[in-house]
């Protein structure tokens, strides 16, 4: 299966499933279905990280360290909002290292507070941010006063229930 000409075809649950099961029948097409999350072509990278995404739940064992940390770089400077959301998604089914960049966490919050970010991006930061304060314990009382002081007046009910459980796992 040439992936690339895959990824190009318009993206089906079944037609990502295909290309997931090619990957799990061939693990070492994994490296280069992964790469592909990085494209310029940002919808081959949309598609190519929602296999991944769907992989990381399944086989994370896959995922080492230098993925994890391609992951952080891209996030920092990533618009693309399926590609935010699939790299996200991917992240949050991870183990974390210690060693995440400042700069992506100070994303993480922008995403996690901005009414303007999509549900999904505000949720899969909310839920990142909580697992790294579980890694970093002097991270969680500013984690909790973030979302104590949230106004939810302009955010949507998946903002507000995950919100919700984040306080209560934090208290």
């Amino acid at each position: 299966m040439n992936l690339r000409v895959e990824l190009s075809n318009p993206a089906s649950i079944g037609y990502i499933d295909t290309i997931i099961q090619f990957v799990y029948d061939y693990p070492v097409e994994f490296q280069e279905l992964f790469e592909m999350a990085f494209d310029t072509d940002k919808n081959i990278a949309w598609r190519a990280g929602w296999a991944c995404d769907k992989i990381s739940r399944k086989k994370p064992e896959w995922f080492t360290g230098k993925h994890i940390e391609r992951i952080c770089l891209q996030l920092i400077d990533e618009k693309h909002g399926g590609v935010l959301r699939s790299l996200l998604s991917i992240l949050n089914n991870l183990k974390l290292p210690e060693n995440i960049p400042v700069e992506l966490i100070n994303k993480l919050f922008d995403w996690m507070i901005s009414p303007r970010s999509d549900v999904s991006h505000q949720a899969l930061s909310m839920k990142i941010l909580y697992k790294l304060s579980l890694i970093q314990p002097d991270f969680k009382p500013e984690l909790l006063a973030y979302l104590e002081n949230i106004s939810t007046y302009d955010y949507t009910p998946g903002f507000i229930s995950t919100r919700k459980k984040i306080l209560k796992l934090l208290k």
